[in-house]
């Protein structure tokens, strides 16, 4: 009990740190519709792709080492040593980082580049100390600092663009000055500088992590032949314009990203603690099978919700954006579905299990990618990647149930994946508000029977 009281309350406050600010930076999804162009917005899109490609491979994913290295530890000094191991690799990471930069801004002359070689970097970095602040189980700070972030975020980019008719440079240089002032606030509170010695590099570390990373950041470029491969599939074959009504259609496919990822946090978490526990294979049943309700039936009441709200929020150039929402919404909510299911392999140290599941939905979208774009355009390539995202969960499930003995209610599935069918195809074939709700409703009553003897449970202890 005390296991679920712990996440319980990690959730909350990873709610208040992840999903209100990317709430409020949704809500400027009218600001930037009708003030920057698809072709702009598609360009943009296009170049965080690469930057979320290249930052895992340069820095070598060591974030997510030196948070799996650190619960090794249990004094404050060998936190910072695992720290000061990750920032050697980080450093290297840098001086490669900036040579790339020169040599294809030489070549290419992009636009704005400046911007995205600052934002690269700095994206980089407050990753690296958003887990700074995770290794410490600082769960506050990273609230605090991520929503101080956010507001001075979202207030320049409302400044920059309606005050001073910004374009596109906006959404570069308000989030750099945001993730700056998170990234001070760790290093004041936590004195990273101060309390990382030189003498503190040891070899040994840094493979601990980087064979711990690694395959992780292998898995991360798999990942990005799906998601980054699409958009760059995008703007090759169809253009821009495309591409930027496909990242309007993400940002609300991020909508249950956001919902499930304060869970994903304190799941993680919780799931490094209690690696050592004899029934963990217990709470990872629990867990499981709770997401896995919640993913597929919210999936399903997100895309009719979209619906109804999609005409008040979006400008009228990227009106198209609407009918490609429902694949981007369903393979959002397996690639989560999935990730969820690989925290169990980082938790047991068996990140191949990633690398070799990434690389296989990876080769599905490719490919159903590649042929579909030029026959159904748009349409096509958005459900290749809903495709490679399925493939990409089932099998993580099937690796899970051999690995860790995780059990499957095949029934109960089939049923909520039924309900998932007929939100779909009411998206496409009802025109009616009051279906819209009726319908978001009756979800929301399946969705409760399906977890009820959970909630009694709870109620009981």
């Amino acid at each position: 009990m005390n296991k679920l009281k712990r996440f319980c309350s990690t959730t909350l406050v990873y709610f208040a740190g992840i999903v209100l600010p990317k709430v409020v930076v949704f809500f400027l999804l009218p600001l930037y519709t009708s003030r920057i162009n698809p072709d702009q917005y598609g360009i943009y899109d296009l170049v965080l792709a690469f930057i979320n490609l290249l930052a895992p491979i340069l820095f070598l994913q060591i974030w997510d080492g030196m948070f799996r290295v650190s619960f090794e530890y249990t004094e404050e000094k060998d936190k910072y040593k695992v720290i000061a191991n990750s920032f050697a690799v980080c450093l290297f990471g840098t001086i490669i980082y900036t040579l790339i930069y020169f040599v294809v801004q030489g070549v290419f002359h992009i636009e704005y580049s400046l911007y995205i070689f600052a934002y690269g970097l700095v994206f980089s970095f407050q990753y690296l100390y958003g887990f700074i602040c995770r290794v410490f189980l600082d769960n506050r700070l990273y609230v605090v600092s991520g929503l101080i972030n956010t507001v001075i975020t979202v207030i320049l980019n409302v400044v920059l663009i309606v005050v001073f008719n910004w374009d596109v440079r906006s959404l570069y240089f308000a989030p750099i000055v945001g993730m700056v002032v998170q990234i001070l606030i760790i290093e004041i509170r936590y004195g990273v500088f101060a309390n990382c010695k030189i003498d503190y590099i040891e070899k040994d570390i840094i493979k601990r992590m980087i064979k711990f990373s690694v395959p992780l950041c292998l898995a991360s470029v798999s990942f990005w032949l799906l998601s980054g491969y699409t958009k760059s599939l995008i703007t090759g074959v169809l253009g821009a314009t495309e591409n930027g009504l496909f990242a309007v259609a993400n940002r609300f496919a991020s909508a249950i990203t956001i919902m499930v990822a304060m869970f994903q946090y304190a799941w993680n978490e919780l799931a490094y603690i209690i690696s050592n526990d004899s029934d963990r294979s217990d709470t990872y049943n629990i867990c499981i099978d709770l997401l896995l309700k919640f993913v597929i039936l919210g999936s399903a009441g997100i895309c009719i919700l979209v619906k109804v709200v999609f005409p008040f929020f979006i400008h009228e150039q990227y009106g198209d954006a609407l009918y490609v929402v429902p694949a981007t919404i369903i393979g959002s909510g397996m690639n989560i579905m999935a990730n969820f299911v690989g925290t169990l392999f980082l938790t047991e140290k068996k990140t191949n299990g990633i690398m070799y599941s990434t690389l296989i939905a990876a080769a599905v979208n490719v490919v159903v990618g590649y042929l579909s774009v030029r026959i159904f355009g748009l349409h096509g390539v958005t459900i290749a990647l809903c495709l490679s995202f399925v493939v990409l969960m089932l099998i993580r499930l099937i690796q899970s149930n051999k690995l860790f003995n995780i059990s499957y209610n095949v029934k109960s599935i089939i049923v909520i994946s039924l309900v998932l069918v007929a939100s779909i195809i009411e998206f496409y074939c009802v025109k009616n508000l009051l279906v819209d709700i009726l319908s978001i409703v009756a979800i929301g009553v399946v969705f409760t029977l399906s977890i009820k003897k959970y909630l009694v449970m709870i109620i009981k202890r």
